[in-house]
């Protein structure tokens, strides 16, 4: 039997919000709020004359996009996580690039890539001496000429007793000794409200995951083996080997006592970082920097070639550290990552990246969106963002042109002329909107014409199946009569491109 690779269900989510997780309302709103410059300038006019009219009058909201998933493959998540997306719990989301008030670049590392810096020697020195006693050396500070190694981490493992220090990856399954450590890390480090905070809210949140198809009928599951992924300090594994697929919990214990747990993403091709606990009565130790760092081993060890962090935002305390490991991040408009260093400061004050071929950029329209990598850039980079996005930029009268074509030929997708874009500027309350006409990884409207003109829509969906009419589930097909499926179906295309619906899958509507 061929079961799908994933299963959507419902709307397709597109939101803003009054509060922002990362910077808290907290950037200064005449610098670092907004994406593009024409933006800011805008913003800054209205509030010199306040009869000038703009929709740019609003600072920049947390806005979101999204859907929930009731199954993927760790292959098919992998695929999407690479591409600009983040799971919580079953929900699936990122950033609008554009509109956010923050700009959230995917970012991935690799061991071979990081460079030591003395805050990881210090960290693991640091860590190492707790572990074995401050009266004891570790034996890596008697020679700092010596090159850091980090993977003198694996052998201090394998050489200290269990009872004093050890890891192990399980299931990510709710404990109360998991909440109670949870409860404690957010109300001290992240200020949450013991109110706020339940076991039901710690499940959805860390340990419910859309790996399991068991529940729709998908019994060929592989089952996870534990074992074999505890084995990683003595043995370098496979990369391909399905069964260190999944997600998981691997929990950090001094003298038996539980102190962090990493939530972490086991796929494919790569480590995915969920969530990282730690108990704050160990926070002189560092551990944030030392799971990141065992992680780059974990990844290297279990075969895997990328290390993913989440979010890379370059103007937000809680989350540029992680240009410390080195690595890459992700342009979502052109489909391409860009190592760090080549950046020139680019994004520092919270700027948008649109990465040029060229170094006069003239292309005003959006970028062709297929939903599959293109690459790494290593060189410097040109930025297209103010010609495509800017207040200049011919991305918006591209769009409405587009859009008008799409409407003229097929009156049934009339929403596609009810665009969101303005509308997300000017709103004053958190709100549920449509999809924009424009935005950065979103498929443009022009190739959704080109798709629809081409008639390659049903080529493109030939492995999707959905609910009809009658309520049974069978293969989608484009029509240009009244379908109320076509529209929502046409959102999750813009959302995830081309390449993701040559897979077979399902859409519960």
């Amino acid at each position: 039997m061929s079961y799908p690779e994933f299963v959507f269900g419902g709307e397709v989510y597109y939101a803003t919000s009054d509060h922002c997780g990362y910077c808290d309302g907290k950037k200064d709103p005449m610098e670092k709020r907004f994406s593009l410059q024409s933006f800011r300038d805008e913003y800054l006019k209205k509030q010199s004359d306040p009869s000038y009219n703009t929709k740019y009058e609003i600072l920049p909201k947390s806005v979101t996009m999204g859907c929930h998933v009731y199954y993927f493959t760790p292959s098919c998540y992998e695929d999407i996580m690479s591409r600009g997306f983040r799971r919580s719990g079953t929900f699936l989301y990122r950033p609008d690039q554009l509109r956010n008030c923050c700009r959230m670049y995917t970012i991935r590392t690799r061991l071979s890539w990081l460079k030591p810096t003395k805050e990881h020697r210090h960290t693991v020195n640091r860590f190492m001496k707790h572990i074995l006693g401050n009266d004891k050396d570790t034996g890596n500070d008697k020679k700092k000429s010596q090159p850091f190694n980090l993977s003198d981490l694996i052998r201090f493992e394998l050489d200290t007793p269990k009872s004093k220090f050890h890891t192990r990856i399980e299931p990510a399954k709710a404990t109360e000794e998991k909440f109670q450590l949870y409860k404690k890390y957010q109300m001290t480090v992240h200020k949450d409200k013991a109110s706020d905070l339940s076991m039901k809210g710690f499940k959805r949140f860390l340990c419910e995951d859309p790996f399991d198809g068991e529940a729709l009928g998908m019994t060929d599951n592989i089952t996870p083996d534990f074992e074999k992924m505890n084995s990683w300090r003595a043995e370098k594994l496979k990369s391909g080997d399905p069964s260190i697929f999944g997600a998981v919990h691997e929990c950090y214990y001094i003298n038996e006592k539980l102190i962090a747990i990493a939530v972490l993403d086991i796929l494919p091709n790569s480590i995915s970082s969920v969530y990282f606990i730690w108990d704050p009565d160990y926070a002189h130790l560092g551990l944030g920097t030392l799971s990141a760092l065992r992680e780059m081993l974990l990844t290297e060890q279990l075969g895997k070639e990328f290390y993913y962090m989440g979010y890379y935002i370059a103007d937000c305390v809680k989350m540029k550290y992680k240009a410390k490991f080195s690595g890459e991040v992700l342009d979502i408009s052109t489909e391409k990552y860009i190592r760090l260093d080549s950046l020139n400061g680019i994004i520092d004050d919270g700027g948008l990246i649109v990465s040029s071929p060229s170094s006069t950029p003239d292309a005003k329209i959006e970028h062709q969106i297929t939903g599959a990598l293109h690459g790494s850039l290593d060189t410097s980079v040109i930025n297209a963002a103010e010609e495509i996005y800017g207040m200049n930029g011919g991305a918006y009268e591209n769009a409405k042109e587009h859009a008008s074509k799409i409407v003229t030929k097929d009156k049934f997708l009339k929403k596609l002329q009810t665009p969101s874009d303005d509308k997300v500027w000017m709103s004053r309350t958190s709100q549920m909107f449509e999809l924009p006409l424009v935005s950065p990884g979103l498929i443009p409207i022009w190739q959704i014409d080109d798709i629809l003109s081409s008639n390659r829509i049903n080529t493109l969906f030939k492995g999707l199946r959905c609910y009809n009419s009658f309520g049974a589930l069978s293969p989608f097909k484009y029509t240009k009569g009244n379908d109320p499926r076509k529209y929502q179906i046409i959102k999750y295309l813009r959302l995830f491109g081309e390449a993701h619906f040559e897979k077979p899958g399902v859409i519960l509507m």
